[in-house]
């Protein structure tokens, strides 16, 4: 793994926000700010994994367009965790050979392989293969929006290669690295902090937007 962090920076960062989000005792992923604006993304798993629901899928459905179908309803539910513009997922290079990649995807063990095979078909589209990952097992895998995810770790402290291009490399980096932001909130909180939590997080680094352009322009001016 190729990142490094500003321990400083980094540990700063996260006061900040939870001290930005204003909550009067111990903060929580389970109300306040927190919840209200990112306990969404448990809503989109559960209710994606459902229309996915691809413990059924079988062999002879292969070809058949009933896989295809599934995972499109799927990826309708991703509220923004998909640019608007990234969620297509067509047939071009055939409907059996399309459904035998996302078949592997969801009922092997074999995840980079998996990872590359979907890579290839969409064009190394970070958003939609993330996501399509993040719905095999959010424990392990996160949605990841290329912009929006590079400029918040900046911001964080945090230098890394991983939004360069879609690899299983780069994407396990990224992930490592959200599995360090969640350890590095577990003191504050008295509940568990999952990794989508800890994703969340990330993502609401926007609210300090504005402190962290302050602070960029501070140091260019000394």
């Amino acid at each position: 793994m190729a990142y490094s962090i500003n321990e400083e920076r980094f540990h700063a960062s996260i006061r900040m926000l939870i001290e930005d989000a204003g909550y009067t005792g111990i903060p929580s992923f389970k109300h306040g700010r927190f919840a209200e604006e990112e306990k969404y993304k448990y809503q989109v798993y559960d209710d994606a994994r459902k229309k996915l629901n691809y413990e059924s899928w079988t062999d002879p459905e292969i070809g058949t367009g009933s896989i295809l179908a599934r995972v499109r309803s799927a990826i309708e539910e991703n509220r923004n965790l998909i640019d608007y513009r990234n969620k297509a997922i067509d047939e071009n290079a055939g409907l059996k050979h399309v459904e035998q990649i996302l078949f592997n995807l969801y009922r092997t063990d074999d995840d980079e392989n998996a990872f590359d095979d979907v890579t290839g078909y969409l064009s190394g589209n970070t958003d939609l293969v993330s996501y399509l990952f993040f719905l095999k097992n959010r424990d392990r895998y996160l949605p990841f929006r290329r912009q929006n995810f590079e400029n918040r770790l900046s911001w964080m402290g945090i230098a890394t290669s991983c939004p360069d291009c879609l690899s299983w490399g780069n994407y396990q980096e990224f992930n490592e690295i959200i599995s360090r932001v969640q350890e590095a909130l577990q003191p504050y909180f008295e509940e568990d902090v999952s990794l989508l939590d800890a994703h969340s997080f990330v993502w609401m680094q926007w609210h300090l937007k504005d402190q962290y352009t302050l602070l960029a322009t501070t140091i260019t001016e000394q």
